[in-house]
């Protein structure tokens, strides 16, 4: 049973956030490469002429200003706002240094390292996301056999004394293990009040979807995420999160008996 988790999500954002980085990294190269011009370097400057260093100063009449200063052909609109607010200018600061920085060498290195950097960072989460995902052994092993050894059918789960089997794995501090039999005592006593059919190819999310019993379901909802959380998590398990999660599975079996 596999199911969307968090850290699915994160990985798949985390993909498409490399997939714009490589965009931009090629973008930014495809400039870097528009604004290396060549240089032919056997040509030489020669220096100028004496005649061309003379240098004619013209001054324009006050006449000839204020001639265009009035003239309203002259008079253009459209110029720098005064009125902008402090955000507006630091956007634009903002934007100017990004344009600045995208047409630097330095910043098409940085982004060569972040993306590859990124890239290797989603490799490790696919790995670990699929390790956790395979929750049957399917790829990386089986599970360890001394967590459970019976099977999810009807058959099996109808012949099981779960209340004997919780109060071992409790005695032996096999916590993770007495959660999954808290579990597996809820979907009997649904199954055998008529709540849903017991199948092995179903999500346990379907099976919440069957019970029509709206606080039912809820109460098997929130006991189906301690459940996936507790036992497919990894992380140690107390006495503490035994009895809380007890708390949650007792109400529930509460309300099945109602």
């Amino acid at each position: 049973m596999l199911f969307l988790t968090r850290s699915n999500i994160l990985t798949s954002a985390l993909i498409l956030l490399i997939a714009q980085l490589c965009f931009c990294q090629r973008a930014a190269s495809a400039l870097n490469q528009d604004q290396d011009f060549p240089v032919d370097s056997t040509r030489k400057v020669l220096p100028a002429s004496e005649e061309e260093l003379i240098v004619n100063i013209r001054i324009i009449s006050d006449d000839v200003l204020d001639k265009y200063k009035n003239d309203p052909e002259f008079k253009y609109e459209g110029g720098p706002n005064e009125a902008d607010d402090w955000i507006t200018k630091v956007k634009n600061w903002i934007r100017q240094q990004l344009i600045i920085l995208s047409s630097s060498k330095t910043y098409s290195t940085l982004l060569d390292v972040l993306y590859y950097g990124l890239m290797v960072v989603a490799i490790l989460l696919i790995i670990r996301g699929l390790i956790k995902a395979d929750r049957r052994g399917l790829l990386f092993g089986k599970l360890k056999s001394d967590e459970i050894n019976i099977v999810e059918s009807e058959e099996d789960i109808n012949t099981i004394n779960f209340d004997e089997l919780i109060a071992r794995a409790i005695d032996n501090k096999q916590y993770k293990l007495a959660i999954r039999y808290l579990f597996l005592k809820s979907l009997k006593l649904l199954s055998e009040k008529g709540l849903f059919e017991l199948r092995n190819n179903k999500t346990n999310y379907q099976y919440i979807n069957e019970i029509k019993h709206n606080q039912i379901a809820e109460a098997f909802r929130v006991t189906t995420n301690m459940f996936e959380w507790i036992w497919y998590g990894d992380f140690p398990v107390d006495e503490d999160i035994v009895k809380n999660s007890q708390n949650d599975f007792n109400k529930l079996f509460a309300l099945i008996s109602s």
